[in-house]
């Protein structure tokens, strides 16, 4: 294995559109939606943030859904490919976190997808970040293309397009529809979240890792930086590829090193 490969435990994510999750078929058996760009049980999009939702779960709900922080707060992010609306959510987060990540913005988002009954699309959300250079938006669009090229268009059966698409005046009567199919799923459990992400090699391209890294000490800065081995931890990427960012980031005066060894973003 190579000094730059990244560890991974989970399926690697595959890029799609949202439209291909609603009208693909679900494999109960696989766990997984048949798409142009094959079985996706990771996805992977790019997305316009429509509508943001925050709450904190009541005590009776902590002992299903409390994170091993102790939060017991919940988001819900409606997103907008420009081929289908998704719902995706994130459990046990501290709201500020996400502070800028808000509606009318591009954000990059990774996570496992589940189909209701055959119907529905259920997000488990990974990773999400707001994407301020569009450019990462192009270049995605343009890697789906390259992969039908290369892979050819495969048929898909659409006779799951009966799948909901979301209506936009339908907002609050969908939330509550979702919030009590996600309460009955037993997956994702909270300690697999955001803070346990892992990365495949093939997952990500070198701008967006340095994107991600940003994203972590962004979201992880406190006042005082965000140490190497914090970023290492909270992104699951080899300390090789962090050092070599990191380096990056420093020359191209992104980022600067503390007195005491962390790491902060230069005032933009």
């Amino acid at each position: 294995m190579s000094d730059t490969t990244l560890k991974y435990k989970r399926t690697p994510s595959k890029r799609c559109r949202i439209i291909d999750l609603i009208n693909g078929p679900y494999d109960e058996s696989d766990k997984s939606i048949s798409t142009i760009f094959g079985n996706v049980r990771r996805a992977r999009i790019y997305a316009d943030l429509i509508y943001k939702k925050g709450e904190e779960q009541q005590e009776s709900d902590e002992s299903m859904i409390k994170s091993t922080s102790g939060s017991t707060n919940k988001l819900n992010f409606l997103i907008d490919d420009g081929t289908g609306k998704l719902w995706i959510n994130l459990w046990g987060v501290n709201p500020e976190h996400y502070r800028d990540i808000e509606p009318g913005c591009l954000i990059h988002v990774v996570g496992t997808v589940k189909k209701k009954n055959t119907n529905d699309v259920i997000f488990y959300t990974d990773f999400i970040t707001r994407i301020d250079n569009p450019n990462f938006q192009t270049l995605h669009e343009l890697k789906m293309v390259e992969y039908i090229k290369d892979h050819g268009k495969e048929k898909v059966d659409t006779q799951a397009s009966q799948s909901r698409s979301i209506n936009e005046d339908d907002v609050d009567e969908f939330i509550t529809s979702q919030e009590k199919a996600e309460l009955q799923e037993q997956e994702p459990k909270i300690d697999e979240n955001i803070d346990d992400f892992d990365l495949d090699p093939s997952d990500f391209d070198e701008l967006e890792l340095e994107d991600i890294v940003i994203e972590t000490i962004k979201h992880n800065d406190v006042g005082d930086g965000v140490s190497l081995n914090d970023i290492i931890k909270k992104t699951n990427i080899s300390k090789d590829v962090v050092e070599d960012i990191i380096k990056r980031l420093i020359l191209n005066t992104k980022v600067y090193s503390t007195k005491n060894d962390n790491y902060k973003l230069h005032s933009q």
